[in-house]
């Protein structure tokens, strides 16, 4: 405070008051001051405070467990994770890694320094190379004092252009089914369309042809 002794008639002083706390929680206390105020020869302000400790908070906002489903065999598919530093303090991350099928790979701009109420992204990409489910986990390691690993869960499956009958593979019993759509519209059999023009014809079921996964289109595999 800058108050003297003797203020003069109608003379300011100021009195500042610092809180520094020592521990979290809410604090309270009294500020006296006194005078030779014949009416308020102790005038009495009530303080109060908050402490609170700084600390980093990991949360993933968006896509804490993907599924990607029937994303076709040749192609692929990717989806984001959103990570947000919710905390008080800078959350580090050190490192992210995904375990588990291989058909999973991430790209991200999270690992370093990630300031408060700031997100970032990784983006999971899931290339299928068969029909099957398959199953990954990924992991984020960072310096949360709560969470310093944070697993979720990724999971997917292929599909095959062609396979009509979602047997695995492309053969005749494929063909036979789109020859029974030949001349309708697509909206009969979208997968048979494979041109894409609009019609199911002859034209699909050679490209179809093209497309089977074993010799002459068996529908068994052929032992010499």
């Amino acid at each position: 405070n800058d108050c003297p002794t003797t203020l003069g008639p109608n003379e300011l002083c100021t009195v500042t008051v610092t809180f520094n706390p020592l521990s979290e929680g809410s604090k309270d206390a009294t500020l006296t001051i006194l005078s030779n105020d014949s009416d308020e020869s102790s005038v009495d302000i009530s303080l109060s405070g908050n402490g609170i400790i700084l600390k980093p908070d990991i949360e993933i906002i968006f896509g804490g467990n993907l599924v990607f489903i029937d994303v076709t065999i040749g192609t692929s598919s990717s989806q984001p994770i959103i990570v947000k530093n919710t905390g008080t303090a800078d959350l580090h991350i050190s490192n992210i890694s995904i375990s588990g099928a291989a058909e999973f790979t991430q790209t991200n701009n999270c690992v370093g320094t990630l300031a408060p109420d700031t997100t970032c992204t990784i983006n999971v990409t899931f290339t299928p190379t068969g029909t099957d489910p398959v199953y990954a986990t990924f992991s984020i390691e960072s310096d949360d004092p709560d969470e310093p690993i944070v697993v979720g869960y990724l999971s997917g499956n292929g599909i095959l252009v062609g396979d009509l009958d979602s047997d695995g593979d492309v053969d005749l019993d494929d063909i036979n089914i789109l020859l029974t759509y030949r001349n309708q519209p697509a909206s009969a059999c979208p997968e048979c369309d494979i041109d894409g023009d609009g019609i199911i014809t002859v034209l699909d079921a050679r490209k179809l042809i093209l497309m089977c996964t074993r010799p002459r289109c068996a529908t068994e595999a052929v032992t010499e």
